[in-house]
């Protein structure tokens, strides 16, 4: 019974679609470097559009050392508008990350309330 109200629920309320940008790591760490604060600022200028939901580098299984890769989180009006905010990262436009798209459809937990009440505030 809990599962069914909890399904009906979900169904209910207006979906927030987001996209997952994963940037997968070239391998080179110098060119790496010489990118980080172009994409640091990148980001920082899609934070302050409303765009940036979330941000940071992906870190291996025990948590101790990053091989270069990373995922942004951001609002776009739909897939071709997310694709031109991946491709026009710096690292994606310097040959460091190769970044790739996935929509993300939001429909549970805390991610969920706090991306439903940005959106009506924008």
């Amino acid at each position: 019974m809990a599962a069914a109200r909890r399904l009906r629920a979900s169904a209910e309320r207006p979906r927030q679609e987001l996209y997952l940008i994963y940037g997968q790591h070239s391998g080179d760490f110098l060119a790496l470097g010489r990118a980080r604060q172009a994409h640091l600022d990148y980001l920082h200028q899609l934070d302050m559009n409303g765009e940036l939901v979330a941000a940071g580098p992906l870190l291996e299984r025990e948590g101790t050392s990053y091989q270069g890769a990373g995922c942004f989180l951001i609002r776009a009006a739909d897939y071709a508008a997310a694709l031109e905010v991946a491709h026009n990262d710096p690292y994606h436009r310097e040959g460091v990350r190769e970044n790739l798209v996935s929509s993300w459809l939001v429909s549970e937990g805390s991610l969920y309330q706090l991306v439903a009440t940005q959106r009506e505030q924008l």
